[in-house]
């Protein structure tokens, strides 16, 4: 059950510090989460995020608020609660690049005290 119209994709990008990050490839997986949620709610594209190594230092000055937090997760906004429980419920069961993606609630205060500035 969707608790916010912000939605968390965890483990979209599975990030190799010992790795220059890529851009291109944080880029690529957000627009694929993008349009994978889009088809079933409508989403503020203006909003949405996906964590890189830079944000991911940033965030670590919030704390246990951070804790849920990882490079590579996406945050999507979506127009309402009901395009929001439509994405999780269609998309719960979801693979993306070998792996089972993980769609969580996030609060709408944290998201945009947290990530849209990012």
């Amino acid at each position: 059950m969707c608790t916010s119209r912000i939605i968390q994709i965890r483990d979209a990008l599975v990030f190799d510090p010992t790795s220059p990050p890529d851009d291109d490839e944080f880029d690529e997986t957000l627009e694929d989460m993008r349009d994978g949620c889009k088809m079933h709610g409508k989403i503020n594209e203006k909003t949405m995020k996906i964590i890189r190594p830079g944000d991911f230092q940033k965030l670590q000055s919030f704390g246990e608020d951070a804790a849920e937090m990882d490079i590579g997760n996406v945050f999507l906004e979506f127009v309402s609660l009901g395009d929001a429980n439509e994405v999780m419920t269609k998309l719960h069961a979801r693979k993306y690049d070998g792996r089972f993606l993980k769609y969580v609630s996030f609060p709408e205060d944290k998201f945009f005290e947290m990530i849209v500035p990012l």
